[in-house]
């Protein structure tokens, strides 16, 4: 409601035990200790993200490109598999990132994350802005398993 009251569509009030003094001494057969719900004065506020998970496959006899990596953010650009995630801003927004890995020879991978949003139009690179994190991977071409990042 206007006071900031957690009402419902009947008007009736919401009431619950205050924590802001630890553990409350709740009443079962009574109201002794209720509050109303105040949703006013409770500011809620988005948390971008700063890390993410990741798993699949990258394919060990995939050819390195020819062309440049997509870290050099080059119209001519090449990479061995593309992929995208949700991530979030610090509104709460959607952001989606464009993921390519680019297997550089040898168990070697280069991965590379942009801003979807700033894709050139009808292809992918150059995009408007640089790549948000670029890091090297390096697997074990008998194991294949991950080595250095």
């Amino acid at each position: 409601d206007a006071q900031g009251r957690l009402v419902n569509a009947a008007g009736y009030q919401l009431m619950a035990y205050s924590y802001a003094n630890g553990d409350p001494a709740a009443t079962a057969n009574g109201f002794e200790g209720l509050e109303p719900v105040q949703i006013s004065d409770q500011e809620m506020t988005a948390t971008p993200s700063t890390e993410g998970v990741f798993s699949g496959n990258l394919p060990a006899g995939a050819t390195p490109p020819a062309g440049a990596l997509p870290s050099s953010n080059s119209a001519t650009a090449e990479y061995t598999s593309k992929s995208s995630l949700v991530a979030y801003d610090n509104l709460g927004n959607k952001v989606l990132l464009d993921v390519y890995f680019t297997n550089t020879g040898s168990g070697a991978w280069e991965v590379s994350v942009f801003d979807q949003s700033k894709a050139t139009a009808g292809t992918s690179f150059p995009y408007t802005g640089g790549a948000l994190a670029s890091a090297n991977l390096t697997f074990d071409t008998t194991t294949g398993k991950l080595t250095g990042a």
